[in-house]
């Protein structure tokens, strides 16, 4: 009996401390982006790794190529497997982040673009399947990184774009349609 008094105290006290954390928390110690994958400037670090890594210069000329591949590729399509989407949103976190961290590396804008390119590609969807949460996942998170990598040069215009898109497709449609999955 007291060891149960005693895991029910502790777990109030936990929540309790939680949410005095949640309420103080100082949104302006927030970092700009880039902050997701790599902050601004660990650019340099990957770059003094690979001289020594042939390891790391392999898999780095691998994404390169496959950056330069995608450049001619063309953008995503809205197109179900079933009932899934999942194929679409594995492809656009899978380009996306290749692009955008090919673009942080080099900083060649042909990279950022077409980045965006992908971007605004899956942000006009109808929806991005809302009935599979990891459809919607897998996507928003293709976005954020590509977001984050690239809004530096993304017009302020485009990024309000982005963030509609993302709060149209997730964080409404949650709401209106009553969806209490994940």
């Amino acid at each position: 009996m007291n060891k149960t008094l005693y895991l029910i105290f502790i777990c109030l006290l936990l929540c309790a401390g939680t949410h005095l954390v949640a309420q103080t928390f100082d949104y302006n110690r927030v970092s700009g982006h880039p902050r997701l994958l790599m902050k601004q400037g660990e650019e340099q670090q990957i770059r003094e790794s690979l001289k020594d890594n042939p390891e790391m210069q392999r898999v780095y000329k691998q994404i390169v190529g496959e950056a330069d591949r995608l450049l001619v590729c063309p953008t995503l399509t809205y197109k179900k497997e079933g009932r899934r989407l999942l194929a679409v949103s594995r492809e656009a976190l899978k380009r996306i982040f290749d692009l955008s961290f090919v673009y942080r590396m080099t900083g060649e804008d042909k990279y950022r673009l077409r980045a965006e390119q992908e971007m605004v590609s899956v942000c006009s969807f109808g929806d991005w399947n809302p009935s599979h949460f990891l459809d919607v996942g897998e996507m928003t998170m293709a976005v954020a990184i590509g977001y984050d990598c690239c809004s530096i040069s993304c017009l302020r215009k485009q990024g309000e774009w982005y963030v509609n898109r993302f709060f149209r497709k997730v964080l409404l449609r949650r709401t209106t349609n009553n969806i209490t999955g994940f």
